[in-house]
């Protein structure tokens, strides 16, 4: 792996990371402030949008290095 490939997966975690840091916290505030439904809103949905996140993030930086 190059230093080009490895600035291009650090970007893509740099983007995936907050993101997904920010949801877990909304997610949380939202649970203190109104119930909500467990199958529809739960921390087991955000886990499954980090790869997507990630990938997202992955095409950016691929994107901008080209």
């Amino acid at each position: 792996m190059d230093e080009l490939e490895r600035r291009i997966e650090l970007e893509a975690l740099a983007f995936a990371f907050p993101i997904c840091v920010v949801l877990l916290m909304t997610l949380g505030l939202l649970e203190l402030a109104m119930p909500l439904n467990k199958d529809d809103w739960s921390y087991r949905h955000v886990w499954a949008m980090m790869p997507a996140l990630y990938f997202m993030g992955l095409w950016r930086a691929k994107r901008r290095y080209q």
